[in-house]
């Protein structure tokens, strides 16, 4: 849509409107800081900082190992070492509640589905030691969430806790 000014502008409105351009004074460069005259050490390196990259890589396998464990995709003994005996147990029982005995529906709904896979993973580090995560999960066309808790054990992290929503 256009519209236009039937009556002529006035000296007033043009006045209004004129554009001033006007050039700034140099100013001078800024100069550089000074080097320091003492030598700085460079801050010790954190020793959590590469771990919890660490921690969030190996907690989501963990994570996304539990949930091919549900759909029945991958056996529980490949899980040893990596959960504690409650989470296994716990595990079980959910993998029971989860996986109704098998029929053709349940058969055909695991292969139009495809594998669970993790959505969002989120880590946080409580305490040194300590990895709790929170996540989104979809298992058969169905989002859910879980919250776990892993602690390194020296050489890797172990699930401690889980709790499947």
């Amino acid at each position: 849509m256009t519209s236009t000014i039937d009556a002529p502008a006035t000296p007033e409105m043009r006045a209004a409107c004129t554009v001033v351009v006007r050039r700034l004074p140099r100013q001078a460069p800024v100069a550089e800081a000074p080097e320091p005259d003492h030598a700085v050490e460079p801050a010790a390196p954190d020793p959590w900082g590469s771990g919890r990259a660490l921690a969030y890589r190996e907690v989501r396998t963990v994570l996304q190992m539990m949930m091919e464990t549900l759909d029945g995709r991958r056996p529980r003994s490949q899980l040893g070492g990596r959960l504690s005996k409650e989470v296994l147990r716990y595990l079980a029982v959910a993998g029971g509640r989860l996986n109704p005995p098998a029929d053709r529906r349940t058969a055909a709904l695991r292969g139009r589905h495809g594998p669970p896979a993790l959505r969002t993973v989120r880590v946080s580090h409580p305490a040194e030691g300590v990895a709790e995560a929170s996540a989104v999960w979809r298992l058969r066309g169905r989002f859910r969430a879980l919250a776990a808790r892993f602690e390194w054990t020296g050489t890797r992290w172990v699930c401690t806790a889980l709790h499947l929503g």
